[in-house]
């Protein structure tokens, strides 16, 4: 699997919250999310359980403070009892890795410990992404904290493929607060048009999204410092524009419009938005609702006469 494939992070909209004012640390999180993610997908799971499983005696003999303490004081109470063995047998940091004796000795104590079994593999599997991303700190805590937040997500909540690399941009406090919330502002656009080419949406709801909120309801109710400086339409329009300009989205508003319509700009031009907005608005009209009804009228007439061979034009007059 070529890193190229992922380098987008999908993730829950809420990881968002906090990327302007804790930015390194939300970005942290975002990561040690989606490798919980990557972990889960089948291009790891083919890798197979005896990978991983010599990975977790590799780590448990050589790097142990990188695993939970939960699997390795599981590990020591089955080494204590003997049905595991101390001997390394290859794992040594030196000697040659060789571990097949071992992790099958492992697979036989498994066969009665699903929870064990399951547990090594989701984070050995998770080490494993993390490594694919580049991560290589405080694995255990990321762990923790990513399958904790796995189980409190709501169901529907609003997700967004982010960036990964852009996103690195952003660590170590390089950009400023404006630049954060420009790239924050576009994530939140993602989030809202999804697979579409454009969508009508509103500069409360952008400006939501951006901020980690899957409704504006949500962040009305937590009323963060950031909704309240910059949840203004001049602000939204400036970001728009910077967004424009940078060719990531394409935007059409007037000021007696309701909303915004927002889209790729890679995949629709502005000319091509702003012709199909002002057609459906052209249909949806009253006008135009008149026309299709004698649209309408006038295909039922043409088809009745055709099937009554009445000719086209033909009068039934005496």
């Amino acid at each position: 699997m070529e890193k190229e494939e992922y380098k987008y992070l999908h993730v829950p909209i809420q990881m968002m919250r906090g990327f302007v004012d804790n930015t390194d640390k939300t970005i942290n999180s975002i990561v040690y999310y989606s490798a919980l993610t990557f972990s889960q997908k089948d291009w790891v799971r083919e890798l197979g359980d005896d990978y991983f499983i010599g990975q977790f005696i590799y780590l448990y003999h050589n790097d142990r403070q990188c695993l939970p303490d939960d699997l390795a004081d599981r590990m020591d109470e089955y080494i204590s009892s003997g049905e595991c063995s101390s001997d390394r047998n290859g794992f040594n940091k030196h000697g040659e890795f060789d571990p097949q004796e071992e992790i099958d000795k492992l697979k036989i104590v498994l066969m009665g410990d699903d929870y064990f079994l399951s547990e090594i593999l989701s984070f050995c599997r998770f080490r494993f992404a993390c490594d694919f991303l580049g991560v290589s700190s405080f694995l255990s805590e990321g762990y923790a904290w990513a399958k904790s937040v796995e189980n409190i997500i709501p169901v529907g909540t609003s997700t967004v493929m982010i960036g990964y690399d852009p996103l690195k941009e952003f660590l170590g406090n390089k950009k400023t607060e404006k630049e954060k919330m420009k790239f924050a502002v576009y994530v939140g656009i993602c989030s809202i048009i999804g697979k579409k080419k454009y969508y009508h949406t509103n500069r409360e709801l952008i400006f939501a999204r951006a901020l980690g909120y899957h409704s504006v309801a949500e962040i009305k109710a937590d009323n963060p410092k950031l909704w309240g400086k910059y949840n203004t339409r001049k602000r939204i329009i400036t970001f728009l524009e910077q967004l424009e300009k940078e060719k990531k989205v394409v935007f059409y508003t007037t000021k007696t419009m309701r909303g915004i319509h927002v889209g790729y700009c890679k995949k629709i031009t502005y000319e091509a938005m702003v012709e199909k907005i002002q057609s459906k608005k052209i249909d949806d009209s009253v006008q135009g609702k008149r026309q299709q009804k004698r649209e309408t009228e006038r295909r039922i007439i043409e088809k009745l006469k055709e099937e009554k061979g009445i000719k086209k034009g033909k009068s039934n007059g005496i």
